[in-house]
């Protein structure tokens, strides 16, 4: 009897593997840490007609992992612009596990840095054997920086990577949408841009772009984009209702759906109110921007001898209103401040309290402001501050005038035709010179000479506008031919 237990036992530690102490019982491992490695970014929901490169991979490395036994170390690792671990240094306990896991992972548009991942593993798993396996695409972003990763002067440990092919890598891409203004007058043209890039190595001929409003398809533009080059186009669009709406930039569909379309909000309104501030007793003509402004709002609430309104679209309501009445202009959607308003104190505070609730304030100096003045009470409200004056005779062919490729808002650059009133034939004979605006602030349109013509600042949530010249139409004609509608969108 004692020699038939002594056989047994010789036979059970003959054939039984090993079991580490610290492992549930019934389970087993090789010594290999494990870690899958996948990238999450946009790109991976490419796909074709065998599917998306996303799911395909995932599948991919599930066969791959079934194959793994109960007991065996493992890791899984989401490369985004942060990695991320999703498990670290887990044991497989039942099958399915690690399915389950990748199952919870998403692509979603967003970067991912496959090098700064690597670095992140290299600095956790230091000295352990390990395998890599790596789900990801071939997109060159993702990848940058890869030759400084450092495995702290050990070898590479065995990568096994996992990239299912596509039948194409075209791949065009909607990358902004921008439209003229936040907010535009109902039955107005507002210009909405759109930039595209060619992410293929092949170039692209005639591509659609259609722009839609609500989902409804308003007007289309066509692109030709060389291998890598990101192109803008324009188009002209119209809100009939006033609201809240959505346009949006739609591609046709290629390896990747998720970049082929892209929206900005827009809120449009049946009338604006400009308010005109201009102290009492200023009543000059060439005083105020407020004569000029007078007749730019009675024309679009003409009429003819049926009542019947002449223009149908939304108005521009201007008022004059006295500075130190905040009560009068308070409700303004902008304001104008020009020689005629006087600074002072008590009076930039009042524009700072307006812009805080949202208005708009647009600083036009003309041959009567005094700039240091203006640049000791507004420092806090413009852009930047005025340098320079010049004023020229009003006879000759000496003038500024603004340069139409150096216009950086829709707005302006959709009055750059003869048919809507070209911008650029405007003609300016006094001026002051205005620097390069810092951070927080950026230049709309620029000069012929290429010096700043109006800066814009953001001052949560209202805004600043810096124009270099004068509304009076003393000195310019900004005023007096039809493109003045731009100022004021």
């Amino acid at each position: 009897l004692l020699v038939r237990v002594l056989a047994c036992l010789l036979f059970v530690v003959t054939f039984a593997r090993l079991v580490s102490p610290d492992r549930d019982a019934g389970l087993s491992s090789s010594g290999i840490h494990r870690i899958i490695l996948v990238d999450t970014s946009g790109s991976m929901a490419a796909a074709d007609r065998q599917g998306a490169r996303w799911e395909r991979g995932l599948e991919m490395m599930k066969r791959a992992s079934a194959a793994w036994g109960r007991g065996e170390r493992w890791s899984l690792v989401a490369a985004e612009e942060t990695p991320r671990w999703i498990v670290r240094d887990g044991v497989i306990e039942e099958s399915g596990a690690i399915a389950a896991a990748l199952d919870q992972l998403r692509p979603a548009d967003r970067k991912a840095s496959l090098p700064r991942a690597l670095d992140e593993i290299a600095r956790a798993a230091a000295g352990s054997k390990m395998e890599l396996y790596i789900i990801a695409d071939d997109q060159a972003l993702s990848w940058d920086g890869i030759d400084t990763v450092s495995w702290g002067g050990g070898a590479l440990p065995p990568v096994f990577w996992i990239n299912p092919s596509l039948e194409s890598h075209a791949n065009l891409a909607i990358t902004r949408v921008r439209t003229g203004a936040d907010r535009v007058l109902c039955g107005h043209a507002m210009r909405t841009e759109v930039t595209v890039r060619n992410f293929g190595a092949e170039p692209v001929t005639d591509t659609p772009v259609s722009l839609l409003i609500d989902g409804i398809h308003a007007a289309q533009i066509r692109l030709s984009l060389l291998p890598g080059q990101a192109v803008d186009g324009a188009a002209d669009l119209v809100f009939s209702t006033p609201g809240s709406h959505r346009v949006s930039a739609r591609l046709g569909g290629d390896v990747l759906a998720s970049d082929n379309e892209l929206s900005a909000g827009v809120d449009a309104v049946a009338s604006l109110k400009v308010a005109v501030l201009r102290k009492p007793g200023v009543e000059g003509k060439f005083q105020s921007a407020w004569p000029v402004l007078e007749l730019f709002g009675r024309a679009g609430l003409a009429a003819d001898e049926n009542g019947q309104r002449l223009f149908t679209a939304g108005t521009i309501a201007c008022s004059v209103a006295d500075p130190g009445k905040v009560d009068a202009w308070k409700d303004a959607d902008a304001v104008v401040v020009d020689s005629a308003s006087g600074a002072g104190k008590p009076f930039a505070q009042s524009l700072s309290q307006y812009m805080a609730r949202g208005g708009g304030v647009l600083f036009a100096p003309d041959e009567n402001t005094d700039a240091a003045v203006w640049n000791r009470d507004f420092a806090d409200l413009l852009p930047v501050k005025l340098g320079k004056p010049h004023i020229l005779p009003l006879e000759g062919d000496r003038f500024r005038s603004i340069d139409p490729s150096q216009i950086e808002t829709g707005l302006l650059r959709a009055f750059l035709d003869p048919a809507d009133g070209d911008l650029s034939a405007s003609r300016i004979f006094a001026w002051y010179e205005l620097p390069e605006p810092k951070a927080g602030a950026d230049v709309r349109a620029r000069f012929d000479n290429h010096q700043p013509f109006l800066i814009a600042a953001r001052k949560a949530p209202g805004m600043a506008l810096l124009a270099a010249t004068g509304l009076t139409s003393s000195n310019n004609n900004l005023l007096v031919r039809e493109f003045s509608a731009a100022l004021f969108f």
